[in-house]
């Protein structure tokens, strides 16, 4: 799925699950930390993101401008964005 389509899907989810261990249940036995159900399927799913401002408040121009303050992969801290004091 292309990352276009991957967006509206999630900006229409029926739900959003995040911040768990969710178990897809597949020949793999993977595990995922949010996913997204479109009418009873699930659409997406991964690990979690901070973002720096909310994706589906901010205008679609915006976007492209949106940062990563921290990604959690597996339930550990896997990038923290530095801040600058000031």
């Amino acid at each position: 799925m292309e990352s276009t389509k991957k967006g509206r899907a999630l900006q229409h989810s029926d739900l959003i699950l995040q911040n768990g261990k969710i178990s897809l249940l597949d020949s793999r036995n993977t595990t995922a930390e949010a996913l997204a159900v479109v009418n009873g399927c699930v659409v997406q799913s991964g690990s979690s993101a901070v973002l720096d401002r909310d994706l589906f408040a901010i205008p679609a121009e915006e976007i492209r401008d949106i940062q990563v303050d921290m990604t959690i992969v597996n339930g550990n801290v896997a990038y923290e964005r530095a801040r600058i004091s000031s």
